[in-house]
Order: structure tokens, then sequence, then C-alpha cells
């Protein structure tokens, strides 16, 4: 069995053109038992001022025809962007579809997009980052239907690109709550590869030290991918850190129950 990619978007989402399709046959032509789509949900983006949505109804229309195929099993995944003032919309779409896996994630204060460098000068550097590790922790404590936390060093990509001396390290008492709550409520970390190809490979191995430090074993691992070609990318880079930090499995989702796929 090849452990599918868990995190993976088409152009049901608002910031991909891939067709689902042409993930589906990477994923078939690489041997994956299952296939899992994982598109956005974002409510109001700063930076866009519309909501970012997608037609689950059309994606499982397309999912059960994927279905009839002879490859992967499809399965239906959401990546939802977390926002404190669109919790009542939030939880009502997370109960709306029987999904195989939930991806929570935080993009967007409300009033600052954590993607552009241009934003971080608002509050400056130190504070946009508290700020951002304030609205995850807030995502993970407020949401309980969730399987897996998606890219939590999401704002280093840009921090780096400003400062490329900063060390993560200085933010740990804002990341400990984040992880002590993921471990305590049973849910994974992600380790997304399109994040990290953007930091350094120091950076993820500290980070897997604190989180196994904490008691922390429940992992996956995806790319990102909003094209085909990058589909399982680097995966076996990075279960090789993975496994060297210390972790054993990785972990995959089914009718949000989990599994183990040992590395």
């Amino acid at each position: 069995m090849i452990l599918h990619d868990q995190h993976v978007h088409s152009n049901y989402s608002e910031d991909s053109t891939e067709l689902l399709i042409n993930h589906y046959t990477v994923a078939k032509n690489k041997g994956c038992k299952y296939f899992v789509t994982t598109e956005h949900i974002d409510y109001m983006p700063s930076m866009s001022g519309y909501d970012w949505l997608c037609d689950f109804d059309k994606l499982i229309k397309e999912l059960n025809e994927l279905n009839k195929l002879d490859g992967p099993i499809p399965l239906l995944g959401i990546e939802m962007g977390y926002r404190k003032d669109y919790l009542k919309q939030i939880k009502a779409q997370l109960n709306k579809y029987d999904y195989d896996l939930i991806n929570l994630s935080v993009h967007d204060s409300g009033k600052i997009e954590y993607y552009f460098a241009e934003n971080f000068k608002i509050l400056g550097l130190k504070e946009t980052i508290k700020l951002y590790y304030e609205n995850v922790l807030d995502a993970v404590t407020q949401i309980d239907k969730f399987n897996v936390l998606s890219h939590l060093d999401y704002c280093y990509k840009t921090v780096y690109r400003i400062d490329h001396t900063y060390n993560f390290l200085d933010d740990i008492d804002l990341i400990k709550p984040i992880l002590e709550t993921l471990i305590k409520k049973e849910k994974a970390l992600e380790i997304n590869i399109k994040v990290q190809n953007a930091l350094y490979d120091e950076h993820l191995k500290e980070f897997l030290k604190l989180y196994k430090e904490l008691g922390g074993t429940r992992l996956t691992l995806s790319t990102d991918a909003h094209q085909a070609t990058r589909y399982l990318e680097n995966f076996d880079k990075y279960i090789k850190i993975i496994k060297d930090s210390g972790f054993n499995y990785l972990c995959y989702y089914i009718k949000q129950k989990e599994y183990h796929f040992d590395i």
C-alpha cells in the first residue's frame, strides 16, 4: 500500500485550476489505495473580499463517478479555514457532509492574511506571529469536529521571507499550548510539504522534537498540492525526516476514523 496525499486541492477550490481527475490519475499511477481531496472553505478572506466556497454536491457526484473506475477509493475531505467571527457557519459546514477527513487551518484573522509579507508590517513581525498563534489556539479550542491541524507553521513561510535569520524557537510559549491541545484532543499534526519547502529542514526537525517531547504521536504528511504534478512530491524525503525524529507511523482517515501507516 502507498500512502495517499492527505491535503490536495483541485478546481473545486478557489486557488486551483487543476482537474480532479488529474490528481486521481497520479494517485492511481503511484499505486495509492485511497484518494482524498480537501477543498477550501474560507469565509471572507481579507485580501479577497468574498467567500472561498466549494460546490460539495458537485464534487461528491464526481467522486462517485471516480469510484466506478479501477483505481484508488475516493474519499471526501475539506480544509476548513478558521475565523472566530464565522464560528456558527464553520460548525454548520462541518456537520453538513459526511467527510472522511477534516483538516482545520488558519489563513486569515479577518484583517490580516498571513501569506502576504506586507500584512506583517501592519502590527510588526512579532505581534503578527503572536496574533497568528492566538488564532490557531482559538481554532483548536473552539472546534472539536476535526481530525488534523494543517500547517501549524504556516506563518513562517512569510516570516522567513522577511527575516531569514528568524528563530521560531523564540515562539515556543505560543506554540506549546496548541500542541498540548492537539495531544489532549487526540488530533493529528500535519507536516505540510508545501510549507516545509519554504522553510529549513532544521526547522522541521526542531518542530518534530518539540511535538515528541510533549507526547505527540499523531502526524499526517501532505503536499498541499494545487497541481497534479506535486502529488506525493518529496514524500520519501520527509518520511525519512519524520522517522529519524522518532515517529513510527503516519495517520490517515476514513469516515473520520483514524488509521495508521507504518513508516
